[in-house]
């Protein structure tokens, strides 16, 4: 993108229209208040909520309520902060969204609401201007408080700890981003909201000369905000010393400057700073003084010094600058000339001083000053062009750059509509550029039509050549019909657009539309409804040369015809400057006269229609009319010179000096005098005609003479004419010799007003009529209708050659039809097979984390572990508690642990019942509620009863909490009953029963696993079928339209060369008169059979197979890294909670065996409490079954997968150190069952020797084993599910990054491939289109426009 796009488009966003401003008085009133605003934020910098002065704290309400102008303290004080963080955020974001917005609206030329610009505008005056300062602060304590944690914001009397600063990195990062949006807004709006003009200095406060000192207080601003609040606390005396420094320079450079033009916004200015210098100086005295009352006396009682003060110092600075012309070397000048810029007498000065200042300094803001002037003032934006475009708008200081943009296309926009040479110069800009891009297009298709006929066709090339054909044809088409819109009364516009649709492009509806308007145009100016278009008339003599410095008077153009008139050839234009076409007697001092009048002129016009001398390139004199206009456009000041030949071939004539030596004179002035001499320059007028005529004709300014001696003077027809010539200061004397009757007769009536009248009517009769000129535009009008007409002939001709029959043109048209039949087919597949493609993905994976998650959040599974864990641990502990009053010891575990267990399995059980559903399609869930489980009673007869899970639980709560209160009196004998159900029936349930139903929910969870995975790769199949038959129907589709696409090739190749020979001619012919291309076709002998073979392309099956590898990929990646892992992380979670919960319980079904024989041993058998019924195996069989088992389930803890997936601390704690205080956890769980197992073999085969006290160590390790699991197995479940979640979300991210691998590799074969080939397709319709004879029948409209 340009600089100059930019800068439109930032003039586009924060133009105002000075039209709509409020009131001078509503002005002064904001600057009032905001200004007082300000201070008070700019005083909030001096103080800090603890200072180090004596009676500090006394004082600190009066500079909260100071400080209240600044929203940050306000919003501290009633803790919204938080608030004001988002608000200002939010506010920033929006400003910045809304300028991108408007910036890429602006480049694609769309028009927005009004309301985005102004809601914009008012949003940036609150952020950047009114609150710019607690904008900074805020975001400042956010960058601060970011990274420290619980740390109370001391920079507000109302200290709070705000946790919710507390955003770590991503905070600060945030932070330094919207802080530097914040910055960059803030200098965007002060730069490009900059008002230089003079004029609105009684309506606009805000007008200034420069924006300069603005930036830079806010850049020091955004400085002293981040020192305030990096620094306040704990360096406080280098934020004051800083802020004073930074005020008091503030104060003198606005005070020195004075940039604004309103004397009452400057004044205010200079007392913000001035107001804070003194207050921190203030500050600096109660400080040294270690007084607070020394401050507020000072801050109170001076203020009306300090603004008398700041009203003085402004005035004494006004009175101390002198005169515009002594300051015109100082770079106050512009301060200095302030009244001259605002008053139109002085228009010569103000001219003639900035030049000098801008020659001295080079500062690009007094030609914008000059310019302004000129345009408000002198109300003359002609000239104020020609001012501002002495220089351009390149280079580093982009906001002078853009003020110069600025009026550049202002006065270019006002002047297109008043000034002639401005059109002009457009005009010549445009065609020029139209010019161009036709003879690259006549060249390209040239190549292209070269390219179809040669023995070897290379396809790719061709496609590029056709692409790029199709593209120049309708933008050259397009630019045309700009310039012809720009404008209509062109006839060389019109003229050249119109042979170019004739002759090349092949489209006759189209010229006849420009063929009537040119008729239109020629007839509008034979009946004088149209003045004479000096720039677009192809009869015109015009001329523009170059008024820049380093250019002055160099030729920039010349049309032809006055080329022809200065006898100079097209190519020599670029080798020749202006004085080379001024005689000679002046063309020295000429380009300095151009210069200066650019640099001083007041008018735009240099001559109008004044009669002077130009020279041909041969050095003869040619008398002319010449109208003279400069221009400023484009950074370039220009001027454009319009000739009109004076008496064509009726007078010659010659330029004598002071002496009457002939200097120069015109062609044919040495043949009036009888001469065959070429030239006779520098020869006395004397050495030609005799003394009598000779003194005569300086006496009488005229006399007859004759060559021939015997002629009288009275039958003579030479009339010898002398004249003066004013040129700048310089006089000249001009001898005419007249030969035509008509001009004689008005010579003599001028110098000799007393000659017969009707003398000169007769003559005049014979002089060029209205009637002439009208013979002169039919004329011209005849001539572009033949010239139209025979294009239109030629082109019927053509045609009628190398045309095909009708039915051979209806052929190609429904092969087109057929192609774009074939094309929609191949796009409807090839839509339908990326939609399918990203379904697959879609659908597997959302499929795959529903399941996958529904299944390990399936909370039945974990309560029935639970349950299972909670039956075979009360059996134990009411055991315990039962031996313990029989060997009368203290309790070894906590009793109300046997209650706690109740409660537990009632929270279980409700659980279960909520969350049974889940389960209905488990076999082993029956137990749950149907009557599978045995219950034996208490009573001396061995009785048996059925009953459900659930109900079991219900019983065992009830006979735990009865054995618990029991316990608590010593009723021993009272429960018995209570023990009994709670070891034979509950206790007995989790050694069967549990177990078994326990495992088989595990077998139901792997089953239910297996079948997601199943089910997915069912789904997948199934959709990867239908995928398959939108490939397969692509592929037919392809098929048909590749197929047809090399019949049209052959067609193209075909018409090519049959109209081969027509269209090389006319191009050859364009190139040649038009553009003056010399060059020879290479071809043009080379005219041989095509013989390509156009095949069907790969290209096209390459790219399904593409698809067919993207999906085959993405099932090998799902298959290999994710099914498989994951089915084996699932089994894993199932195995590992099978192994983890099991041992547990066998833990405490060994040690009640264990304690089982232990006691056996001592004589209390269990079977003897209850009838000498018993309904367990025998102990040491049940402890080596139960051995048996733990040793099986300490496989999987010794796998690879068991290392690789469970966390670090969880295998620490199983392998290495548990926290514990007990001994028997230090080295880790699985240590400690290792110790509890070699226990119990110790136990049970050295019963008779252990005293029943050895148990209390040893059954509480065993509890605290116990009780670990509590930590260690929801910890390892979350662990495998977080693994499983984790791998399940990789898959997810790696389907969604897939959809879009495949939808951009479906992106790219749409672009490149299919529609590549449409679009190529497309140009080949267009070029069938415009080659002679194949002009087929489909609508002409949409092919070229």
């Amino acid at each position: 993108m340009k600089v100059e796009d930019i800068y439109r488009i930032m003039h586009t966003i924060f133009k105002e229209d000075s039209s709509f401003l409020p009131s001078v008085r509503a002005q002064k009133v904001y600057v009032a208040i905001n200004s007082i605003l300000i201070i008070g934020q700019y005083i909030n910098f001096l103080w800090a909520p603890n200072m180090p002065m004596y009676r500090w704290s006394s004082f600190t309400k009066f500079w909260l309520y100071i400080s209240l102008t600044s929203i940050d303290n306000l919003a501290a004080e009633f803790s919204f902060l938080f608030g004001l963080l988002i608000l200002t955020i939010s506010m920033i974001s929006f400003s910045f969204i809304m300028l991108v917005f408007m910036f890429l609206a602006e480049c694609h030329q769309r028009k927005l609401p009004h309301w985005i610009k102004k809601t914009t505008k008012i949003t940036m005056t609150f952020i950047c201007e009114i609150y710019f300062i607690p904008c900074c602060n805020i975001l400042f304590l956010l960058s601060k408080y970011s990274t420290l944690p619980d740390t109370p914001i001391s920079e507000y009397l109302n200290n709070k700890t705000l946790t919710y600063f507390h955003l770590g990195l991503w905070g600060k990062t945030l932070s330094i981003i919207f802080l530097i949006l914040h910055l960059g807004l803030s200098i965007l709006r002060e730069a490009f909201t900059l008002e230089p003009k003079h004029s609105l200095t009684n309506i606009d406060l805000s007008a200034k000369i420069s924006s300069k000192i603005d930036l830079q207080a806010k850049i020091l601003t955004f400085i002293a905000s981040g020192l305030f609040i990096y620094t306040q606390i704990d360096n406080y005396s280098i934020v004051l010393i800083t802020s004073i420094l930074f005020y008091g320079y503030l104060a003198i450079k606005y005070l020195y400057t004075q940039p604004y033009y309103a004397e009452y916004l400057n004044f205010f200015k200079v007392l913000i700073y001035f107001e804070s210098f003194c207050v921190g100086i203030f500050f600096a005295v109660g400080l040294y003084l270690n007084s607070s009352t020394g401050v507020i006396i000072l801050t109170v009682f001076v203020q009306p010094g300090i603004v008398v003060l700041s009203k003085a110092s402004i005035l004494y600075r006004l009175k101390w600058i002198g005169n515009p012309i002594e300051e015109v070397f100082k770079e106050n000048f512009e301060l200095a000339a302030r009244e001259w810029f605002r008053n139109p007498n002085k228009a010569k000065n103000v001219i003639k001083y900035t030049n000098i200042y801008y020659e001295v300094f080079k500062d690009k803001m007094i030609l914008v000053c000059q310019a302004n002037y000129c345009a408000d003032i002198l109300n003359n934006s002609a000239v104020a062009a020609i001012k501002i475009c002495q220089t351009d708008f390149q280079g580093f200081d982009v906001f002078t750059n853009y003020q110069v943009y600025n009026l550049q296309e202002k006065y270019k926009n006002e002047n297109l509509g008043t000034s002639e040479g401005v059109k002009l110069c457009i005009f010549l800009l445009k065609f020029d550029v139209a010019k161009y891009e036709e003879k690259c297009f006549c060249l390209l298709y040239e190549k292209l039509i070269n390219n179809l006929i040669r023995k070897k066709v290379d396809i790719s090339t061709l496609r590029k050549l056709l692409k790029d054909f199709d593209y120049s044809l309708h933008k050259l088409i397009s630019d045309y019909k700009g310039l012809v819109e720009q404008f209509p009364n062109s006839r060389i516009i019109n003229k050249v657009f119109t042979s170019f649709l004739v002759e090349i492009a092949n489209n006759p509806e189209m010229a006849g539309t420009y063929l009537n308007r040119i008729k239109l145009n020629t007839t509008k100016k034979r009946t004088n409804e149209v003045g004479m278009d000096f720039f677009s008339d192809p009869n015109s003599l015009v001329m523009v040369v170059s008024g820049n410095k380093h250019t002055i008077g160099k030729i920039l153009y010349i049309s032809p015809n006055l080329c022809n008139y200065l006898e100079i050839t097209n190519e020599e234009i670029k080798d020749h400057w202006l004085s080379d076409f001024i005689p000679k007697c002046f063309s020295d001092f000429h380009n300095d006269k151009l210069y200066k009048f650019v640099k001083e002129s007041l008018n735009q016009y240099t001559l109008k229609s004044t009669p002077l001398l130009l020279t041909s390139s041969k050095e003869f004199l040619l008398e002319s009319y010449i109208y003279t206009e400069c221009v400023g456009f484009d950074s370039s000041v220009n001027f454009v010179i319009v000739v009109d030949p004076m008496n064509k071939n009726k007078s010659e004539l010659a330029l004598l000096d002071d002496n009457n030596c002939i200097l120069q004179h015109s062609k044919k002035f040495p043949s009036c005098f009888g001469l065959s001499l070429y030239k006779i320059d520098n020869t006395f007028l004397s050495d030609y005609i005799s003394e009598s005529d000779y003194n005569t004709l300086f006496t009488d300014k005229m006399v007859f003479f004759s060559k021939d001696q015997h002629k009288t003077k009275k039958t003579s027809n030479t009339l010898l004419v002398l004249e003066n010539l004013q040129v700048f200061s310089k006089t000249l004397k001009i001898v005419k010799v007249i030969k035509n009757s008509s001009e004689k007769l008005k010579k003599i009536k001028d110098l000799n007003p007393t000659f017969d009248n009707q003398d000169l009517e007769i003559a005049s009769n014979n002089t060029t009529s209205t009637f002439k000129m009208r013979e002169k535009f039919v004329a011209e009008e005849k001539f572009y209708e033949s010239f139209c007409n025979r294009s239109l002939c030629e082109r019927s001709k053509r045609n009628a050659v190398s045309s095909s029959s009708s039915e051979h043109k209806c052929k190609n048209f429904l092969l087109l039809q057929r192609i774009d039949r074939d094309y929609k087919f191949v796009r409807i597949f090839f839509i339908l097979s990326m939609i399918g493609m990203i379904l697959v993905n879609i659908i597997t994976s959302s499929y795959v984390y529903k399941s996958t998650n529904d299944l390990i959040n399936l909370d039945s599974f974990t309560h029935m572990a639970d349950i299972y864990t909670s039956f075979a641990l009360l059996g134990l502990y009411v055991r315990s508690v039962d031996l313990n009053f029989y060997y009368n010891t203290p309790f070894f575990i906590s009793l109300p642990n046997i209650t706690l267990i109740g409660e537990n399995l009632g929270n279980f059980q409700n659980h279960l019942r909520v969350d049974q559903n889940q389960w209905s399609f488990c076999p082993s869930s029956n137990v749950i509620n149907d009557k599978f489980v045995s219950i034996w009673k208490f009573s001396k007869k061995s009785e048996v009863e059925f009953t459900s899970l659930m109900d079991l639980i219900d019983v065992t709560i009830s006979h735990s909490k009865s054995f618990y209160e029991k316990a608590l009196l010593n009723m021993t004998e009272e429960y018995l009953e209570d023990l009994h159900f709670l070891l034979f029936n509950t206790f007995r349930v989790s050694l069967t029963m549990l177990r078994d139903t326990f495992d088989g929910m595990i077998l139901c969870e792997i089953s239910k696993s297996d079948t997601i995975w199943v089910f997915s790769l069912t789904m997948f199949g199934i959709c990867s079928l239908f995928l398959g038959c939108f490939l397969f129907g692509l592929c037919i589709s392809i098929l048909m339209f590749a197929k047809k696409e090399i019949l049209l090739w052959k067609c193209l190749f075909k018409n090519g060369k049959e109209s081969y020979g027509i269209i090389q001619g006319a191009l050859r012919n364009r190139l040649v008169n038009l553009h003056k291309d010399k060059g020879k076709n290479v071809y043009e002998n080379a005219l041989e059979k095509n013989d390509a073979k156009i095949q069907p392309s790969w290209r096209y099956f390459l790219a399904v197979c593409g698809f067919g590898l993207l999906i085959l990929v993405f099932f090998i990646v799902y298959f290999q890294w994710f099914f498989t892992k994951n089915l084996e992380l699932l089994h894993f979670r199932m195995d590992i909670l099978d192994i983890m919960v099991n041992r547990r319980v066998k833990l405490a079904q060994s040690v009640f065996f264990t304690e089982e024989i232990f006691v056996e041993s001592k004589g209390n058998i269990l079977s003897s409490k209850f009838f000498n019924n018993t309904y367990f195996p025998s102990e040491k069989k049940a402890i080596e079954r139960i051995s048996n088992e733990m040793n099986g389930l300490m496989t999987i803890f010794n796998s690879e997968t068991f290392r690789e997936t469970v966390p670090e601390e969880v295998f620490n704690i199983l392998y290495k150190e548990y926290n514990s205080s007990l001994p028997v956890l230090k080295k880790g769980i699985w240590n400690a069952f290792s110790v509890i197992r070699r226990t119990n073999f110790y136990i049970t085969g050295n019963s008779n020797n252990i005293p029943y006290m050895f148990m209390k160590d040893y059954l509480n390790d065993v509890y605290a084993i116990l009780k670990s699991f509590e930590d260690i197995i929801p910890q390892t479940d979350k662990a495998v599910k977080e693994k499983i979640m984790s791998n399940i979300l990789n898959f997810i991210i790696f389907s969604i990054l897939w959809s879009l691998l495949e939808l951009s590799y479906g992106i790219f074969i749409y672009k490149t491939l299919f529609k590549h080939d449409k679009d190529c397709i497309k140009c080949i319709e267009t070029l069938l289109y415009i080659i002679p004879g194949e002009n087929t029948n489909t609508s002409k409209s949409t092919k070229i426009k």
